[in-house]
C-alpha cells in the first residue's frame, strides 16, 4: 500500500543507476527501433524515430548520464516522454514496475545534473528523479 502523497514513478535503469520518470511525463515504452541518423546532431542523440506518425528523436540515456553506450538488442526498449510540446525517446537498459514514491522521501539535488530533480533511497539504492523537462529543454532545445 502507498502513503496517501505517494506519486507513481516508472522506474528504469542504465548501468547500475537507477532513474525514476513521473507518469505523467510518460507517453509509452516501445521495443527499440533503427533510427533515422541525423547529420551533426548531439552525441546523445541515437536518431530520429517516427512512431505513430510523430517524428522524434531517440536519446540514449547511457550517454546523457556519461556511460558507455552499449550495442542494442531485440530486447532493448525505449521510453517516450513528452513535457509540453518536446517528446523523445530515452533507451534504456531496463525498465521496471512502477513504483509509489512519497512527496517527503525525495531529497533536493545542491547541484549535479541539471536534468535530476532529486533522490531518494530504497530497498534497491538510490533512485534518481528524472526531470523530463529539464532533459528535453537541454537535449532536444525549445518545443
Amino acid at each position: 500500500m502507498s502513503a496517501p502523497d505517494a506519486a507513481p514513478f516508472l522506474c528504469c535503469r542504465v548501468g547500475d543507476e537507477r532513474f525514476a520518470l513521473a507518469i505523467a511525463d510518460v507517453v509509452e515504452v516501445a521495443a527499440v527501433v533503427t533510427p533515422v541518423p541525423v547529420p551533426e546532431a548531439p552525441p546523445a542523440w541515437a536518431g530520429m524515430v517516427n512512431r505513430r506518425g510523430t517524428l522524434f528523436p531517440l536519446l540514449e540515456l547511457r550517454a546523457i548520464a556519461g556511460l558507455p553506450v552499449l550495442a542494442w538488442s531485440a530486447n532493448t526498449l525505449f521510453v517516450v516522454v513528452q513535457a509540453d510540446e518536446r517528446r523523445a525517446g530515452l533507451v534504456v537498459d531496463e525498465v521496471s514496475p512502477v513504483q509509489y514514491v512519497a512527496a517527503a522521501a525525495w531529497q533536493p539535488l545542491q547541484g549535479g545534473r541539471s536534468w535530476v530533480r532529486a533522490m531518494t533511497y530504497d530497498h534497491a539504492g538510490i533512485l534518481q528523479w528524472l526531470d523530463v523537462g529539464a532533459l528535453l529543454q537541454a537535449y532536444v532545445g525549445k518545443a
